[in-house]
């Protein structure tokens, strides 16, 4: 029976409704007669051309496209840090994004390429902690003292800063940081007025008090350091920066003092070009009035 069905199977094999017998030939000849082939092909032959396009082509796809995937992320990343940045231009002390606000303004002070590019930046990064300072004042001082106390200290630092930089600095850096200050001087003290009030705690009253000292001071080595470079080079920036310096100083003490026969001799030292002796007489008629303030006062507590 076995030897019956294996011979069976055997004859089967090759019956063409099975598919045996497939002839790869023949039926390549029905399928080419029907379609309209040729009956016999040869393999193509490329060209260097082809070649090359076909090199060039999985190039950019296995080596451009990771490449452009990556250039995207960078672009995203840089795109994403510029908005943050701008977003921390408005910050205030006691904010989320205010360190990267001062970062970004300490990159710009590292890219500065001269000494009065770098002067104008120290006096502007020092405005905007005074406008921080009144704005925190203005809005938080009631709520959250610890912040108005975190926007003293910044101003402070950075003023701090620039008065270290008028000492230790020499030449034209000083110079230029020195005319940057003077310029800005009103705006200072008007900055650091405004943010005085009685609401805020006694500890922070005392630093603004300490911030108008340093600033104070900041502005009186500002313009000895004027002085020094007029009596250096004798030009006529300095010069001029001097005499709006000494007007400045003259009109602000004169408020303080209504009368007295120094300023006449203040005036004449200023047009013979003696800057320095002439601020002296200011500051002496100062003292004086500030001493006989002092008398007053005692003479009337005792």
């Amino acid at each position: 029976m076995d030897k019956e069905l294996i011979t069976l199977l055997k004859s089967m094999k090759d019956d063409p409704a099975i598919g045996g017998g497939f002839d790869a030939s023949a039926a390549w000849q029905r399928v080419a007669d029907r379609s309209g082939f040729e009956e016999n092909t040869q393999p193509r032959r490329y060209t260097f051309r082809e070649y090359l396009e076909y090199v060039v082509w999985h190039t950019t796809h296995v080596i451009v496209k990771p490449v452009a995937a990556s250039f995207a992320v960078f672009l995203f990343a840089i795109a994403g840090w510029v908005s943050a940045a701008n977003i921390s231009a408005n910050t205030l002390p006691g904010d989320q994004l205010y360190p990267l606000k001062l970062g970004i303004e300490q990159a710009q002070l590292s890219l500065a390429f001269s000494a009065n590019q770098r002067a104008m930046l120290q006096v502007e990064f020092a405005s905007n902690r005074l406008e921080e300072m009144v704005e925190v004042v203005a809005t938080r001082s009631v709520d959250e003292p610890e912040v108005v106390r975190l926007a003293v200290e910044r101003v402070k630092s950075e003023v701090s800063s620039i008065m270290d930089e008028l000492v230790y600095q020499t030449g034209g850096n000083a110079t230029e940081l020195a005319k940057a200050v003077g310029r800005l001087d009103d705006t200072y003290q008007n900055s650091v007025s405004s943010s005085t009030t009685a609401d805020l705690p006694q500890s922070i009253q005392d630093g603004v008090q300490e911030l108008k000292e340093i600033i104070d001071n900041t502005e009186d080595q500002a313009v000895e350091v004027i002085i020094t470079a007029h009596e250096l080079t004798d030009d006529e920036e300095t010069a001029h920066e001097l005499r709006t310096a000494f007007e400045k100083e003259l009109v602000r003490v004169q408020a303080l003092v209504q009368d007295s026969e120094s300023f006449a001799v203040a005036i004449e030292l200023k047009q013979e070009g003696a800057y320095r002796r002439a601020f002296q007489v200011l500051k002496e008629i100062e003292l004086d009035y500030l001493d006989s303030l002092e008398e007053v006062s005692e003479q009337v507590s005792e």
